[in-house]
């Protein structure tokens, strides 16, 4: 997937990694690591979702992505969190300054 990514913005950035809105998704054996924003404001560097159909994070990686002001470092959910299944074999930690974020 998506790897060591930097994105700069003066205002806001939605996702310095990966963002779907209004989709599914399969997230099966892939890694979204190394992504930062540097932006005002930010809403999940590594993985961004903006009212989630079905989405499935299965054997994934999401660490070490970050940003400057924001929330959900690794993964931000806006809408529906019942349509996201994490199974237990998906890694989501060291983001900064959080792992997963609903809004």
């Amino acid at each position: 997937m998506n790897q060591n990514h930097r994105e700069a913005s003066a205002t806001n950035v939605r996702s310095a990694g990966v963002w779907c809105e209004r989709s599914q998704l399969r997230l099966r054996r892939s890694r979204i690591t190394e992504n930062w924003s540097f932006a005002a404001d930010s809403e999940g560097s590594g993985l961004c979702l903006h009212e989630p159909e079905i989405t499935h994070l299965g054997g994934a990686v999401i660490s070490g992505n970050g940003m400057r002001a924001g929330r959900g470092g690794g993964v931000f959910i806006r809408g529906e969190r019942r349509n996201l299944t994490i199974y237990s074999n998906t890694v989501i930690r060291q983001n900064h300054p959080d792992d997963v974020v609903e809004s």
